[in-house]
């Protein structure tokens, strides 16, 4: 598994995952059958502890934390295994946690790169979800929020807040 380590960096450092069996086809080598316990014996070397082994979906994809967030692995591993609408809806939740909205336009960047069309669709998508809320601000901008952190008042007050209103 050591000879498939520099291409997850390298990977990562382009904000990729890659699927252990991927980075082995790549690399030439063969990997045995038991991938979490490679994973575990690599791990186990000081230089390698940056390789984090995620499974879904019987994949198994390989990240390095030195170059890539957690969060944003995860919304990685969910759009490949084509649940994007799981890390989008995970993602709001972790903002709103934080006592933020998240920008609807987020969306538009990587990994998730969706169209103003696909956009609008995926926004619908989620607001179906129980605790999911959509407001728009003042400037027009659209906002996500989880009302399990946030209540739809406080996000409309969040949205409209314009940081050099009460300015100089």
């Amino acid at each position: 598994m050591k000879a498939i380590v520099e291409y997850v960096r390298l990977l990562s450092s382009r904000g990729r995952v890659i699927t252990a069996e991927q980075a082995a086809a790549i690399a030439g080598v063969e990997l045995e059958q038991d991938i979490q316990a490679q994973h575990q014996a690599l791990v186990a070397e000081p230089e390698f502890h940056d390789v984090v082994l995620c499974c879904e979906q019987d994949q198994h994809f390989l990240y390095s934390n030195q170059v890539m967030a957690d969060s944003y692995a995860a919304q990685c591993v969910a759009i490949e295994c084509g649940e994007p609408l799981r890390a989008m809806t995970t993602e709001v939740s972790r903002f709103s946690g934080l006592g933020e909205l998240l920008p609807a336009t987020t969306f538009s960047h990587p990994p998730y790169k969706l169209t103003s069309e696909q956009l609008e669709q995926q926004r619908l998508l989620l607001c179906e979800q129980p605790n999911i809320g959509y407001v728009e601000g003042n400037d027009g901008d659209g906002y996500l929020y989880d009302s399990n952190h946030i209540s739809a008042s406080y996000a409309q007050v969040l949205a409209d807040y314009d940081e050099f209103e009460h300015c100089c």
